[in-house]
């Protein structure tokens, strides 16, 4: 459902660093990093949606997994765990609105013979904290607090009302 909207999606130039290891601000220094990289290419008349997704548990920030043994790694961190999903997104237009989601997920603990097995099934190398709740990590996942869609990827009912508020959809 696109709510009459024409969307384009455009690659930030901007590598994914930030300078804190604070999971809020982290996130939310990525998402205004992308902003500020795509400001020459936006029209004036257009809004634009930058948005980072990161796991956290404590202060340890878990991004994308460099290759299966570092999924391995973080799933055996999460596993039995309560740990954190964040999302910051920033919207430009005509002003800026930034925001960060963040959800609390309560795993199971994940026996290691089923680990082996998720590793070889899932695609786990593009998901922060090598895990997809929308896919076969979903059995892991005992209870979450919050958004289901921020940890999905996305927080699309935060999303939904801030561009409500920015009149760039109505009702």
């Amino acid at each position: 459902m696109s709510w009459g909207l024409l969307v384009k999606t455009m690659e930030p130039v901007e590598p994914e660093t930030a300078s804190t290891n604070d999971p809020s601000k982290f996130v939310l220094e990525i998402a205004q990093a992308k902003m500020d990289s795509l400001q020459e290419k936006i029209p004036q008349d257009a809004a634009c949606v930058t948005a980072d997704t990161i796991v956290h548990l404590d202060q340890n920030i878990l991004g994308k997994p460099k290759d299966v043994q570092d999924a391995k790694k973080m799933m055996q961190m999460l596993s039995g765990t309560s740990h954190y999903v964040s999302t910051a997104y920033v919207i430009q237009y005509k002003k800026q609105i930034s925001r960060v989601v963040q959800t609390k997920v309560h795993m199971k603990t994940i026996d290691a013979s089923l680990l082996e097995l998720y590793l070889q099934q899932a695609q786990v190398l593009d998901k922060a904290g090598a895990y997809g709740i929308q896919e076969h990590a979903g059995f892991f996942v005992e209870s979450i607090e919050g958004s289901l869609t921020n940890v999905i990827g996305l927080p699309l009912y935060e999303i939904f009302q801030d561009l409500e508020s920015l009149a760039i959809i109505s009702k």
